[in-house]
């Protein structure tokens, strides 16, 4: 592969991982679903593992729901893309703030998402995997 075609699928998965972070901050679900392979598999922290591009759009509408995400800061540490598929390592803090009101859950955290991309030359998730960096706090 030419250093060209790789910095072009770079810049693509670049501009996937954008729309990703903000489809999440500005609680998009359906943005965000149909950015997930259809056998994507979202593995968040105490949770039961999330299977599906419906499942996961759902779970996120459900989250987006109760809680505004507009605070998630993601700091990337590693982007590899390797030919059709890549790897993005990153750490964030966000404060979920329940919609209802009440106090909100400070979190910091780790991310692994794996992407795919797919015959239509669409980078899409297959695999997140997220944990606490840091014991949750209640912020007012």
């Amino acid at each position: 592969m030419s250093a060209n075609t790789q910095g072009t699928q770079r810049q693509a998965l670049l501009a996937a991982l954008e729309a990703f972070d903000r489809a999440f901050i500005e609680g998009r679900a359906n943005e965000l679903g149909a950015l997930f392979a259809d056998d994507a598999k979202l593995l968040l922290h105490h949770q039961p593992a999330i299977v599906g591009r419906q499942s996961i759009t759902e779970a996120f509408r459900e989250t987006f729901a109760a809680f505004d995400t507009s605070a998630y800061e993601p700091t990337y540490d590693t982007v590899e893309v390797h030919t059709d598929s890549a790897y993005v390592l990153a750490s964030f803090t966000e404060v979920l703030r329940p919609r209802e009101g009440g106090p909100g859950l400070a979190v910091v955290g780790r991310v692994v998402l794996f992407w795919r991309r797919e015959p239509d030359g669409v980078w899409r998730v297959t695999r997140v995997l997220t944990s606490r960096a840091a014991p949750d706090e209640e912020v007012s």
